[in-house]
């Protein structure tokens, strides 16, 4: 992935899938630091309001998922590999529907 120009053009390099693109981009993020902008980031869950002072959203980068939750005085983030996002939504739902069980009895 993608991380930040501050890494430096070989470092990205190195964790681009294609290395050859991959050190071309990096190259000129590193002396364009503006083409940062060129990630292929989307937004796949806006900024949300889930309670009160509760906000939740996902972004996805090339190749991540990135999850953020924030409160009043405190917020998270996490970052998934698609495989990791998957089992993390299979967690997130086998949880769910425990938790029906038991409010429901």
């Amino acid at each position: 992935m993608l991380r930040s120009f501050h890494d430096g053009p070989k470092k990205i390099a190195r964790r681009a899938k294609n290395k050859h693109i991959g050190r071309k981009i990096a190259k000129k993020m590193w002396k364009f630091p503006f083409l940062e902008g060129l990630r292929m980031k989307k937004t796949l869950l806006q900024q949300t309001k889930i309670g009160e002072f509760l906000t939740i959203g996902v972004e996805m980068d090339q190749d991540e998922i990135g999850l953020y939750v924030a409160s009043a005085d405190v917020s998270a983030s996490c970052a998934f590999k698609f495989d990791e996002w998957k089992k993390f939504v299979q967690a997130i739902n086998k949880a769910n529907e425990e938790f029906k069980r038991v409010i429901l009895d």
